[in-house]
């Protein structure tokens, strides 16, 4: 079995094609492949296999989704215009229809070169990773798979499409987020509510882009570095208000002011610049998320009140643990997220873990 291992951001992932497999995907075998001392070592695997493999693709995955989110290919639906009344916005209500649906996902016509499956390190599945899918696309092109530097994927959260910049760099276009979800069952319209950890309540936004994000502000950069993420992430990743647990991201605003707006066609201003430290669902505190920049910048544009005009376009700076990310949303919360992604190295499966890893249900 042929792998190869990548990291964005030290966010680190195996990557395996499905027709490599020589057993079928289980949350059992996940964990062995990811463990960093049993197996290869990872923080997910991600598997990917033609679009018209999905069926079988998804009944090989079948006993790890049985333990993972009950969330697998969920469509949610959200609206702006609570947030946006909270923020003053005279637009807020005519923006109640900007909810995301699974087809709103769509990054173009394209039909999907391919299908991404994603599994976190405890074996469930996850539907969105930022970080991940900048892997996936850089390797598909790479492998060749697609010969264009502009093409589409599908995911459990639904299609997403890419913008090749370089060999390691790529502009993803992740498709809308919304404030309410199934994964946030009774929430407001804005997102907004409060979740207890760590003896104190703690204020968040709810954003969902593909997966659950729950977003916490921090006063400054400084308490932000403090925080015991290990002692405070569980009890919120878990809370019965995210049924299918949700995704942390503390963050903090650094200096520079707040704006970083772009207009279409125009010169970019200079981008917000947040800090942020993510609690990842089924990992814990992690280097760098794709999906929890998203979550924090969307937050931090919401809580500033930047989100009023969705001719606009805002871009955000987020500093991670493993470096930077370049989120742009507009005032429908249509998101691009830009990064990079390397390959880190390539290699084969010993036929000792092959047999080791079949014994394994």
């Amino acid at each position: 079995m042929q792998f190869e291992k990548w990291q964005a951001l030290g966010n680190d992932y195996l990557i395996v094609e499905r027709d490599e497999l020589p057993f079928a995907i289980t949350a059992a075998r996940v964990t062995m492949l990811c463990d960093r001392h049993l197996g290869i070592g990872s923080d997910g695997l991600l598997v990917l296999s033609r679009p018209e493999d999905r069926d079988s693709s998804r009944q090989s995955a079948e006993g790890a989704r049985a333990q993972g989110d009950a969330q697998q290919d969920a469509r949610v639906h959200g609206a702006l215009q609570e947030g946006t009344r909270a923020q003053g916005d005279p637009q807020g209500g005519d923006r109640a229809e900007g909810a995301r649906t699974g087809e709103g996902r769509r990054g173009d016509a394209q039909r999907p070169v391919a299908r991404l499956q994603i599994f976190n390190p405890d074996g469930s599945s996850a539907e969105l990773s930022g970080n991940g899918a900048r892997q996936a696309l850089l390797y598909l092109r790479r492998r060749g798979w697609v010969a264009e530097d502009s093409f589409t994927i599908e995911t459990d959260a639904g299609l997403i499409s890419a913008q090749i910049i370089d060999a390691s760099t790529c502009r993803v276009h992740m498709g809308r987020a919304s404030l309410t979800s199934k994964d946030h069952p009774g929430g407001r319209e804005s997102g907004l509510g409060s979740v207890h950890s760590g003896g104190r309540d703690w204020a968040f936004r709810h954003v969902s882009i593909g997966n659950p994000q729950c977003a916490i502000e921090v006063a400054d950069p400084q308490s932000l570095e403090q925080l015991d993420l290990a002692a405070i992430g569980p009890a919120i990743e878990g809370s019965e208000m995210f049924p299918n647990r949700t995704n942390v991201s503390w963050y903090a605003q650094l200096g520079g002011g707040v704006e970083g707006r772009r207009a279409p066609g125009g010169a970019r201003d200079e981008p917000a610049a947040i800090r942020a430290r993510i609690f990842e669902r089924g990992v814990g505190e992690t280097l760098s998320s794709g999906t929890g920049a998203i979550g924090a910048a969307i937050a931090h544009l919401l809580g500033t009140g930047q989100l009023r005009q969705s001719s606009s376009r805002h871009a955000v700076r987020v500093i991670l643990g493993g470096g930077e990310l370049l989120v742009e949303v507009d005032g429908d919360l249509d998101v691009h997220l830009t990064g990079w992604a390397r390959p880190v190295f390539a290699g084969r499966l010993s036929e000792d873990l092959i047999e080791e890893l079949n014994e394994t249900k």
